[in-house]
């Protein structure tokens, strides 16, 4: 879950119509949205306001992994 948690996020806008991605997603992945028709940029590295993720993986044998949201300072992950 950690690896995924930090992973690029994006957003849509939707007045003006705007794919916006983290620049950590790259320069690249931009071009080539917008080579297929769409309206992309980039935003900071690390948009905080963009909500908070959660992610828990659950293992065969029941064991449940989780991570805390890199980009929200308040954010626990706690073992039980």
């Amino acid at each position: 879950p950690a690896e995924s948690q930090a992973r690029p996020r994006w957003v849509i806008d939707h007045q003006p119509e705007r794919v916006r991605l983290e620049a950590t997603a790259g320069q690249r992945t931009v071009e080539e949205l917008t080579s297929k028709g769409h309206d992309a940029e980039t935003a900071a590295d690390i948009e905080s306001g963009w909500g908070p993720v959660s992610l828990i993986r659950v293992e065969p044998t029941g064991l449940r992994i989780a991570a805390a949201d890199p980009r929200v300072p308040t954010a626990l992950a706690a073992v039980h």
